[in-house]
């Protein structure tokens, strides 16, 4: 009996250790690119503030999900993102869906004088990365209701992004971009991306009907063939 009551001690108080360690042991709150602020609970189930540079804290909160699986989800007023972790590739999150307001993105700093509106539809089977050296990303992203505001006012229809790892370039990440529906302004491009560095090139094209507004985009970029292109390249700033 003393045997039995001995061996009980010894398996349930480092389970009882395991089950209660806290959240706090393993999120760095250190100053860096990225941290986890006003960390609470476990490791099995909590919630934090996950803050990323120049952005305003982000509440994150994750359960396990049986075996070596997370469930992680970031609810606000600007997206709402859930997907899966798990232990065995911690560079990787899978099964990633949700919404996004495009204005949080703040591409409105590429086009200046017009900003993008609408939502961002997100369907990603993978992304995988190391902060700041290297991306691969498998999905799709669906701008709909999209429209251009400001000093052009049109709808755009639906915009697609098909994101696929770079064939040629290791740890970078294609972005296809193109009209689902056509608007008053057809959009196409392509961005390359290491999660450090882009580099993108995206074409706005007036319908026929609609070449009133080709002189409201010319300041966006230089025409050609038809079209407007905006070549942009640059530093995301997101793991500095």
């Amino acid at each position: 009996m003393k045997r039995r009551l001995i061996w009980v001690l010894v398996l349930a108080v480092p389970l009882g250790i395991l089950v209660t360690l806290p959240a706090s042991l393993f999120l760095s709150t250190d100053e860096g690119s990225v941290q986890f602020q006003q960390v609470t609970g476990t490791v099995w189930s909590g919630k934090a503030q996950l803050k990323l540079p120049q952005q305003s804290p982000l509440p994150v909160s994750w359960r396990w999900g049986g075996g070596l699986g997370w469930h992680w989800s970031i609810e606000s007023r600007e997206l709402a993102m859930r997907g899966e972790w798990r232990l065995s590739n911690r560079d990787r999150v899978e099964n990633i869906t949700g919404q996004i307001d495009i204005q949080y993105l703040d591409i409105a700093q590429w086009l200046v004088v017009i900003w993008p509106e609408g939502q961002l539809m997100v369907d990603i089977s993978y992304i995988e990365f190391e902060p700041g050296v290297s991306l691969a990303a498998f999905g799709e992203v669906v701008w709909q209701q999209a429209r251009l505001a400001g000093l052009v006012n049109e709808p755009l229809g639906d915009l697609s992004v098909a994101l696929r790892p770079h064939e040629t370039l290791v740890g970078h990440t294609i972005a296809d971009i193109q009209s689902n529906r056509s608007g008053a302004v057809r959009i196409s491009g392509e961005l390359s991306s290491n999660s450090d560095r882009y580099q993108a090139t995206i074409r706005l094209r007036p319908s026929p009907e609609r070449m009133d507004l080709l002189p409201y985009l010319l300041p966006l970029g230089r025409f050609s063939e038809g079209a407007i292109k905006i070549e942009r390249s640059g530093q995301l700033g997101v793991f500095e």
